[in-house]
């Protein structure tokens, strides 16, 4: 049993679990994005050149999580104690999405949300999109600061 489910309405269609993913598709249509759906547990659009991912899974129904991944590659020749410093900073300043090293040395960002009964899946979406973007855009001036004050000192 899930951990929300006392707090849902039994046979709501407002959260009804096959939804989900439907909603995010039709929220990201609707806000110019080209969604895609990619399995039965993702849905991928574009930001510009960033890839990102919404994840949901009908067996976890109370837990969607956006994520967008990049390569170790994609940020140059900083060292890996730099990067772990830009995503320790960035998960302590930047509340609403969190910045990690994976398994294969590759950047991840993610922005989860749980989801009880009555939330407006296009809405939070959106904002959940937002949060994303923003935690990119604050590791990236992070990691830019963090390289400069290297430089100096």
């Amino acid at each position: 049993m899930s951990f929300f489910d006392k707090f849902k309405k039994q046979g709501s269609a407002a959260f009804a679990p096959s939804m989900v993913l439907p909603a995010v598709m039709e929220a990201l249509t609707e806000a110019g994005f080209s969604p895609v759906r990619e399995s039965a547990t993702l849905v991928k659009y574009a930001e510009g050149s960033v890839l990102s991912y919404f994840c949901y899974r009908e067996d976890e129904p109370d837990f969607l999580m956006a994520q967008a991944n990049f390569e170790r590659g994609a940020f140059g020749t900083e060292e890996e104690l730099l990067l772990l410093r830009a995503c320790a900073k960035t998960n302590c300043l930047q509340k609403a999405g969190k910045a990690y090293i994976d398994e294969q040395g590759d950047l991840s960002f993610t922005v989860e949300n749980f989801l009880p009964w009555g939330t407006p899946i296009g809405l939070l979406t959106l904002y959940m999109r937002k949060a994303l973007a923003s935690t990119i855009a604050f590791f990236h001036e992070t990691l830019q600061g963090l390289a400069e004050e290297a430089k100096v000192g």
